[in-house]
């Protein structure tokens, strides 16, 4: 089982928000982060259900992702420096 599924996106991010969530929700990943390269963000999707998401937040540069297993990730040591 895949528990956390990073998906980084710059062009790519309609498709993956789109086209890929839903099949990673239908596939029972239990959590996917999108790492929104345009807005500098991560996009944190959990509780997956059938072809979505239940849950959802974003997380700005100044702030962490609280991953669902016990650890958060600042968001600026995820993103590339500009």
């Amino acid at each position: 089982m895949v528990k956390l599924l990073i998906e980084v996106a710059d062009s790519s991010y309609p498709a993956d928000r789109k086209i890929k969530l839903p099949k990673y929700a239908e596939a029972g990943i239990a959590e996917v982060w999108i790492i929104n390269l345009q807005e500098l963000a991560v996009e944190d999707f959990t509780q997956s259900g059938d072809k979505q998401y239940l849950s959802q937040q974003t997380c700005l540069s100044d702030q962490s992702v609280p991953a669902s297993f016990q650890f958060a990730i600042a968001v600026q040591d995820i993103l590339p420096n500009k």
